[in-house]
């Protein structure tokens, strides 16, 4: 398994989980912005706590594959809402 330190220093844990977490720091703060420009969502997520700026384009790239966060074109971001489960 591929470890790497986590947010709290002394700790380990797997890079999914890991991933994982920073891909739903970028989910959050869209959430409570709504829209927010690439440069903007970078600055609100804390890049330097997420491992660096290619961490955080990893994160966002992840968001957008699992269709949680929408590319809105002009370096434009929006959360995707779930629907309500039945």
């Amino acid at each position: 398994m591929d470890l790497h330190t986590g947010p709290d220093p002394g700790t380990l844990v797997s890079m999914d989980t890991w991933s994982g977490t920073r891909r739903a720091r970028v989910e959050r703060v869209l959430r409570s912005y709504r829209i927010l420009s690439h440069d903007s969502l970078a600055e609100l997520c804390d890049v330097r706590s997420l491992g660096g700026m290619a961490a955080f384009e990893h994160a966002l790239e992840d968001a957008i594959e699992a269709g949680r966060v929408r590319p809105l074109g002009d370096s434009l971001y929006e959360v995707v809402e779930q629907p309500p489960e039945s």
